[in-house]
């Protein structure tokens, strides 16, 4: 996330501004927050269950990107099809999985509702919800994070719980069956490791923790978990190539992983179908399977980074937005183009220019 200094003149000049989170799109699993199912949401609604519920993190900028997800969750949204830019000040933590979505409060509550065959929602059962409902036995949490069907949420001390579908190995137990509550990742309690950051992939999951250290687990399909190797890794390992870096944020989607360092240097490895990794040479090799630095971004510094299934967003510390990969939904923000094979500015400032390649 990127932080907006406080004393922002914008920010200021509206006092006790409060925000309320509305929903649109399609709600025919309730993941919009709904009880009215027979229909999608065509305008945004007010999620009436989320009313006066203090949101989580303040004066923030976030990004959210992906084509997957049908229903949208803001309070300014600035859309070009599956790029979305929230803009949000007092404003709640939303992460949509396939078909439910998890809410996360200022005071560190988890909300869920939809779909939960796997028991994604986390109340100890598979029962749908039409509406948020908070889960009560976990403790206060600072970072949620949704994949297909699991959820991972890291708490206040550092402790990362999972629960929902145990498919490929996600939940980091060491098996692949379903937990109905969240449960600790045993790996790193047991080490005394606080884990800071997670993101949920397709097939695997990343996180990182307190000492920049970066960890992985899952399915190993093209490289995604960056150990040299194609191998699953049922609980998190430390990715010992990066041991050197000092690691800031983690990203994961299908088959690819990026870590951004403190130098605003990003690293990816794993799939490079679509060129949404970023490497220039992707018709010689079509896939990474160590970490390795994208030379490509290498003359900015990268504040932070998101990757849908075949596209890839980035936003630089001078605020500037570059995209990759597919754009054949315009979802790079372009319409005259199928595909970004090297990061291309969005939104650039300068209206006379549309795009300016790096």
């Amino acid at each position: 996330m990127l932080p907006i200094d406080n004393s922002d003149p914008w920010l200021l000049s509206f006092p006790g501004l409060k925000l309320m989170v509305f929903t649109c799109g399609d709600n025919s699993s309730s993941c919009c927050g709904h009880r009215d199912t027979s229909r999608p949401i065509f305008r945004p609604r007010l999620v009436e269950s989320l009313k006066g519920i203090p949101c989580k993190q303040t004066r923030q900028l976030s990004m959210l990107v992906g084509t997957d997800v049908p229903h949208v969750f803001s309070d300014v949204l600035f859309s070009s099809h599956s790029l979305e830019v929230h803009l949000s000040l007092d404003f709640i933590i939303v992460a949509a999985g396939l078909n439910f979505t998890v809410f996360l409060t200022r005071q560190g509550h988890v909300y869920t509702c939809g779909t939960n065959t796997h028991g994604q929602l986390g109340h100890g059962d598979t029962q749908d919800r039409p509406t948020p409902k908070m889960i009560e036995v976990l403790g206060s949490v600072v970072q949620i994070a949704a994949g297909p069907s699991y959820i991972l949420s890291v708490t206040e001390n550092g402790t990362l719980y999972s629960f929902g579908s145990g498919a490929n190995f996600c939940l980091g137990h060491g098996e692949q069956q379903n937990e109905f509550q969240p449960r600790a990742v045993q790996k790193f309690r047991r080490k005394g490791i606080h884990i800071v950051r997670v993101s949920a992939g397709d097939e695997h999951a990343v996180a990182l923790d307190s000492n920049g250290f970066v960890y992985t687990w899952g399915k190993g399909y093209c490289g995604a978990l960056g150990h040299g190797d194609e191998i699953e890794k049922t609980t998190p390992e430390m990715l010992s190539s990066l041991k050197n870096q000092l690691a800031v944020q983690v990203c994961a989607r299908k088959r690819k992983t990026f870590v951004l360092v403190d130098s605003g240097s990003v690293y990816g490895f794993g799939s490079m179908g679509f060129g949404s990794l970023g490497f220039l040479d992707r018709r010689v090799l079509d896939k990474v399977l160590k970490p390795r630095i994208l030379d490509t971004l290498k003359s900015h510094h990268v504040s932070q980074i998101s990757t849908g299934l075949y596209h890839t967003v980035v936003i630089t510390s001078r605020g500037k937005i570059f995209g990759f990969g597919d754009n054949e939904r315009a979802q790079l923000g372009h319409d005259t183009l199928r595909s970004c094979l090297e990061p291309t500015q969005i939104f650039n400032r300068d209206t006379s220019e549309d795009v300016e390649s790096m």
